[in-house]
């Protein structure tokens, strides 16, 4: 898949070409809750508190996580008005999508002005920072828009299916 830009960015990795497979538009965004939390987490193991330090790392990547899921909520009644659904967001490290093209991701959503960079192995800085795209169907495709999970998939005997889900589905087939 190419994406319209000023120049072409190329999305390589089959997982990602699958996942943008109806997808017509797409939208790129960026989100980051600074840096300001990694030196508190930094500084507490630093200072041997490492359950607090744990407990903070794992507080802003949900606090990132959420910041993410409400930028893709807040953009439905934009695309919505323009014909689309869209579908979950997909950031580049997931399955076979390379981490290699954060810089272009960093650039074509303009993260650098919210002060997301990226470090020479392409990791996003601040640590607590996500960019991903977010694929944008016509409302008619009968597409699953919903992220694959337990949930929602048919495969009722997986082994590795969340314990819950398998106690719910023996109890409704019993």
């Amino acid at each position: 898949h190419t994406v319209a830009a000023n120049s072409p960015f190329i999305i390589e990795g089959s997982k990602i070409q699958q996942h943008l497979s109806h997808c017509q538009k797409a939208v790129i965004i960026a989100a980051t809750i600074g840096s300001n939390i990694e030196n508190i987490i930094e500084k507490s193991f630093q200072t041997g508190d490492y359950s607090h330090a744990l407990l903070l790392d794992a507080a802003a990547t949900t606090a990132v996580e959420q910041t993410a899921d409400s930028l893709e909520k807040n953009i439905e009644p934009m695309i919505a008005a323009l014909g689309y659904k869209r579908i979950w967001r997909f950031s580049p490290g997931y399955g076979d999508w390379a981490i290699d093209c954060q810089p272009e991701m960093i650039r074509l959503s303009k993260a650098s002005a919210i002060g997301i960079n990226t470090t020479s192995s392409m990791m996003l800085t601040p640590r607590k920072s996500i960019t991903a795209v977010i694929g944008l169907i016509p409302q008619t495709d009968p597409f699953l828009t919903e992220k694959p999970s337990c949930a929602n998939c048919s495969q009722r005997d997986c082994p590795s299916r969340i314990p819950m889900i398998n106690d719910q589905f023996r109890e409704n087939t019993d």
